[in-house]
């Protein structure tokens, strides 16, 4: 049972049920913060005499998670965002929604349990049910999350010859190092468009959530814009809606196979395949759009080293979320090497080797 009072301080907020400023709420013993609007007592004993104490019951915190599945009937497996794995009991277990599931504080604070939960939502639950939310978001139903067979990943790695931008590799690179890349990060060739190549974005647990086709020129490795900008996406093309696709970052599967590597991040997934053949000693991986530096892509890498590589022009903005990250605990710093530069805006990391 978690332990609340009525708060002893002088401060008084307004009534819900005669609207006057004499109203004193519980607040937990444990954190000294309000329970909620709705409990407390009235101190005009006489003339309101509102008075409502919060049930006493068992507080859990809401957990997100990649995986949760059941193993026995006393038992759940529980994968959280850093793809590690916990044994749940399901006694500990008070409720769970499609991507998220509500464990005992208790079992939280078992020496055996590594979730973390300090910044968590929590309600309490006593044998009826929920009995008091704490802090809960309204959300709407979330659509359902499609993964791609990883036959189709396999499928589409062929007729390399064919691939403009496997072409335009070869003109620079080693033909065993680009064999070498392309196997790593499982880049596929498109009949989208004749020469076209497919980005996969599979994640740390090697699900594959949908493929970027993209279109270059292979004499100059640039993408094709004309007559009309040549992306497209995997998903799309089969009629599937975007809201049953959620992203993640490009090269995420590689985290589970090189583990004491520091992370690097790029925009562009050509980018970070190249560099990854220039500068072997870093994980590359890619956002594939500057508004997808965001924390709910990189959850999975919380507790690796990061180092960010924005586009000439982009700093800036990818340096506030820089500031926001590292203030949730992520080890990830930026690099200005591309804005100390004279370079075009717009220039990455391989523009500037190649240049």
């Amino acid at each position: 049972m978690y332990q609340n009072t009525l708060d002893k301080s002088s401060r008084k907020f307004s009534c819900p049920n005669c609207s006057k400023k004499s109203f004193v709420k519980f607040i937990e013993n444990e954190t000294g913060n309000y329970i909620s609007d709705n409990f407390g007592r009235c101190d005009r004993e006489s003339k309101c005499g509102y008075y409502a104490p919060p049930p006493q019951g068992k507080r859990a915190y809401l957990i997100d998670f990649l995986d949760f599945s059941r193993i026995s009937n006393k038992a759940y497996k529980l994968v959280d965002l850093n793809a590690f794995i916990h044994i749940i009991p399901k006694s500990q277990i008070l409720e769970q929604s499609n991507r998220q599931v509500y464990i005992s504080e208790w079992f939280l604070k078992t020496n055996e349990c590594k979730i973390s939960y300090s910044n968590c939502e929590s309600k309490y639950f006593d044998s009826e049910g929920i009995v008091n939310v704490i802090t809960v978001k309204d959300q709407a139903p979330a659509p359902e999350i499609k993964y791609f067979d990883f036959q189709k990943v396999s499928n589409s790695e062929q007729r390399y010859n064919r691939n403009n931008f496997v072409k335009f590799l070869l003109k620079y690179f080693d033909a065993k190092q680009v064999g070498k890349v392309l196997e790593a990060y499982h880049i596929g060739t498109s009949n989208h468009w004749e020469g076209a190549t497919i980005f996969w974005q599979i994640d740390n647990l090697n699900r594959v959530h949908t493929g970027k086709i993209m279109l270059y020129n292979e004499a100059t490795g640039k993408r094709v814009k004309e007559p009309y900008n040549c992306i497209s996406w995997v998903h799309k093309k089969l009629d599937i809606d975007k809201d049953n696709i959620e992203q993640c970052l490009f090269g995420l599967h590689r985290i589970a196979i090189e583990l004491n590597k520091p992370i690097a991040i790029v925009e562009a997934e050509k980018t970070a395949i190249i560099m990854s053949i220039e500068a072997p000693d870093f994980l590359w991986l890619a956002t594939g759009s500057k508004g997808n530096l965001k924390e709910e892509l990189l959850k999975p890498l919380k507790n690796r080293e990061i180092i960010l590589h924005p586009d000439k022009g982009e700093f800036q903005d990818w340096q506030k979320v820089v500031n926001q990250l590292k203030a949730k605990g992520y080890k990830i710093a930026i690099s200005d090497l591309l804005e100390q530069m004279e370079l075009e805006q717009g220039y990455d990391l391989a523009d500037y080797f190649f240049k």
